[in-house]
């Protein structure tokens, strides 16, 4: 059976109900996103996650992954598409 992109375990549920926290100064400007996590299992380098502000969609792709303290870690993104709403 073929497996969907839905069906990789690390992409469930990647935003659900986890401790997330997510920081940026004005994208325009930074176009860099940091995004923080608690017990949920860290983003991978490489991945793209769309975000919308009222500004637009910004599209933007892991980085670089630091471990914090414990469980607690930073993934750094950049800012790599932006669509004008």
């Amino acid at each position: 059976m073929a497996r969907s992109e839905n069906d990789d375990s690390r992409r469930a549920d990647a935003f659900g109900a986890h401790h997330y926290e997510i920081a940026y100064g004005r994208l325009e400007q930074a176009m860099e996103v940091t995004i923080r996590g608690g017990a949920a299992r860290p983003l991978v380098v490489g991945d793209v996650y769309t975000f919308s502000r009222p500004a637009g969609l910004y599209d933007v792709e892991v980085a670089e992954v630091t471990q914090t303290d414990g469980q607690t870690w930073d993934a750094r993104c950049k800012v790599i598409d932006f669509i004008r709403l």
